[in-house]
């Protein structure tokens, strides 16, 4: 017989929540951009207009139909390739191996219009607000759309003028549900970015980026590319996320990374690994067996008490712990 739901309510747990986003790149959201793009223009000229725009775009073509029903007079055409061209859409080669393509450009893309008069839809939006975070949103959410919208920022800035348009995010954060069904984020389990980037080590800066005038680049190493998304997208956002504790995200990721304290910490020097050659070493429950810690690395360092310490603080107090004193030992 299963449990009252009463009774439930009383245990704690821990489980997995993910969110995903896509970038303004992403096919679904140049279909938004150019929808509410045309709604902006209808209610520049007719406050009063009533849009109902749908569109849709493959293959270096972009259909905008649906109901409209305003006294503006609308040039489809320019509204489509305005925002194509600021998203940073600008080429496009019709083979599907071409390195140089990003898959629609502004200038040759085919622009489909369907549009009748008469919307007079309605709708009725439903949403909720969040304590894990200082924006009042879940933060899974936080953290996907906003690694999106980092990644655009650094693309359109320059600093990391080899990523293209379309890219998407997401992350997997476990927490732990109290008793009270209050639930608290424990750690980050898995982060995805994936998003569109030019040729490594061959693409230039003067042919991937339209109108560039500067000193010519190359694009970087893949292993670059993946470290510089990690410091200045990935630690650049998590620094300006805000828990409901007051630190920053980052806080649930951040542990010594020094090869004698990894080993410290995760007990990699005990003698269980057989145990765990089968079945995966990663996704396990950790247990302490006979004093061995199996699958430690599966436990989260909590280390939000150092973020309110200044030098002199953390040192004293890494030195009352089991802190190592030397990168190995």
């Amino acid at each position: 017989m299963a449990e009252p739901a009463q009774k439930k309510a009383r245990t704690s747990r821990t489980f997995l929540f993910s969110s995903e986003s896509v970038n303004e790149g992403h096919p679904d959201k140049i279909c938004d951009q150019v929808s509410d793009a045309v709604l902006d223009a209808c209610l520049k000229v007719d406050p009063k207009s009533k849009v109902a725009c749908e569109t849709a775009t493959k293959d270096n073509m972009v259909m905008v139909a649906g109901e409209i029903t305003t006294e503006a007079k609308l040039d489809y055409d320019k509204v489509v390739r305005g925002v194509v061209a600021q998203i940073g859409f600008d080429s496009f080669v019709d083979d599907w191996s071409s390195v140089d393509s990003k898959g629609l450009s502004h200038k040759s893309c085919e622009v489909l219009e369907d549009l009748d008069v008469g919307a007079g839809d309605q709708g009725i939006m439903l949403g909720y607000a969040s304590d894990e975070t200082s924006d009042c949103m879940p933060l899974t959410h936080s953290m996907a759309t906003r690694w999106g919208k980092t990644l655009t920022d650094v693309r359109k800035s320059g600093e990391c003028w080899w990523l293209r348009p379309d890219g998407k995010t997401q992350v997997t954060i476990e927490y732990l549900q109290h008793p009270d069904g209050s639930v608290e984020p424990k750690k980050i389990h898995t982060v995805v970015i994936s998003t569109q980037h030019a040729e490594p080590l061959k693409a230039v800066r003067s042919k991937e980026c339209e109108g560039y005038k500067g000193a010519e680049m190359t694009a970087p190493s893949m292993e670059q590319m993946k470290k510089e998304i990690e410091e200045k997208v990935i630690k650049r956002t998590l620094e300006q996320i805000k828990l409901k504790n007051g630190q920053p995200a980052i806080s649930l990721i951040e542990f010594d990374c020094r090869p004698g304290a990894i080993a410290q910490s995760l007990a990699l020097r005990e003698p269980k690994y057989q145990e765990t050659a089968a079945y995966c070493h990663f996704g396990r429950e950790p247990v302490t067996k006979n004093g061995i810690k199996y699958f430690e690395w599966e436990n989260a360092k909590d280390l939000a008490k150092y973020k309110s310490m200044d030098t002199t603080q953390v040192e004293a107090a890494l030195k009352a712990s089991t802190y190592l004193a030397k990168w190995v030992d």
